[in-house]
């Protein structure tokens, strides 16, 4: 079919980084879609079954509490505002970048003229 099968595999440095991607990022969605986040123990457990076939450490995400809608409500304000400061800082550092190729151009443009000089 066309349409992706979601699922991809990642290999973590650090131990700490992976449980830190394990807790933050099972249960979130992505493009609408919710991500299961599992650790591979196929090859390390004796008889392991992954989560998604009846497996697994337990029902973590069943244990969450359910949000309010007002705490849905929070979390998209809070998201939407933490875009737009991502917006104003992307702005903010390509306005820096354009005033720094200027300063360059004329430096370039004086230096220039000294050697016609």
């Amino acid at each position: 079919t066309s349409k992706p099968r979601g699922y991809g595999f990642v290999e973590f440095e650090h131990e700490r980084d992976m449980k830190t991607a394990y807790k933050h990022a099972d249960g979130r969605k992505i493009d609408g879609r919710r991500v299961l986040v599992d650790v591979e123990r196929g090859r390390t457990v004796k008889d392991w079954k992954p989560r998604k076939v009846g497996g697994g450490l337990g029902s973590s995400r069943k244990d969450r509490p359910k949000k309010t809608k007002q705490e849905k409500a929070e979390a998209k304000r809070a998201a939407a505002m933490a875009a737009k400061a991502a917006a104003r800082a992307a702005a903010a550092k390509k306005e820096e970048a354009a005033r720094r190729e200027e300063r360059e151009r004329a430096a370039n443009e004086n230096r220039d003229r000294r050697k016609d000089d």
